[in-house]
């Protein structure tokens, strides 16, 4: 990606390097990138703090534009895809303060286990120990990305799980899908991230019963948000920008989510 000015560029996983491996089911190539912590899937099991949420909400969305504005569409946008970024001093750590900070290696799988079984490493954070200042994001995986400009990806084709899924994957699959197909899935994001339950399976309940408690115009302007993106029309519903333009983002999720950047390490 070359839209380094962007201000969402540092929300996408750098690429360090790239090679093959060959094993038994064949040459797969791989990509070095920026390490990470877990995904925001693994730390939902409860509600995140009300300015972690709208933090993250806004970078979610800012990494979204910063995907489309150079022409792409993510193609596979929920929360397992999106990681928790590493402090920035990270990569200055000692091998000793490392394990100091999350733990030595697990004893060596023995040779009768295959490599490939292995459970990836996990540096990831319990849900209250998120604050602002460690609310930081990468939009991870990049696989099913696609550019609409060169490439035709039919809706038929949409790899992307059932509950995020824009509606013309499902019920038009020879349709081309667009960049309005990621609006859809941000908007099932965002709404993971502040109600802590998918918006298709379960009441929200949850943000009234356990979180802080959300101001009734706070709470009118994101479901006005919710309601301009989740339209069933993909030409209808709002652009990466104009999300971040809204009266909720503006007015609730940018002021919390550059309080984070200015805690941040």
């Amino acid at each position: 990606m070359s839209s380094h000015g962007h201000p969402g560029r540092r929300l996408v996983p750098e690429l360090l390097d790239e090679f093959e491996v060959r094993g038994p089911n064949g040459t797969h190539t791989c990509y070095t990138v920026t390490l990470a912590a877990c995904n925001l899937r693994d730390v939902s099991f409860s509600l995140f703090p009300l300015d972690v949420a709208r933090a993250l909400s806004h970078s979610l969305a800012q990494a979204v534009a910063c995907v489309h504005s150079q022409g792409y569409v993510h193609g596979d946008l929920h929360l397992n895809n999106v990681l928790l970024a590493l402090p920035s001093n990270f990569d200055d750590l000692s091998v000793e303060q490392l394990y100091a900070k999350y733990g030595k290696p697990e004893t060596p799988l023995p040779p009768n286990i295959p490599a490939e079984a292995a459970r990836p490493l996990l540096l990831g954070r319990s849900i209250d120990q998120l604050t602002l200042s460690t609310a930081r994001l990468l939009l991870n995986d990049s696989g099913e990305a696609f550019c609409p400009a060169s490439e035709v990806r039919l809706g038929r084709d949409c790899h992307t799980p059932s509950g995020a899924r824009a509606p013309e994957s499902k019920f038009e699959p020879g349709v081309p899908l667009t960049h309005r197909s990621d609006i859809w899935s941000l908007a099932t994001a965002l709404w993971e991230l502040m109600g802590m339950k998918p918006v298709f399976i379960a009441v929200q309940k949850w943000r009234r019963r356990e979180g802080n408690k959300i101001v009734e115009e706070e709470k009118a302007a994101f479901l006005d948000l919710m309601h301009r993106m989740l339209v069933y029309l993909p030409e209808e519903r709002l652009t990466a920008d104009e999300v971040l333009q809204s009266d909720w983002m503006v007015k609730w999720a940018l002021p919390d989510y550059e309080r984070s950047l200015k805690g941040s390490t």
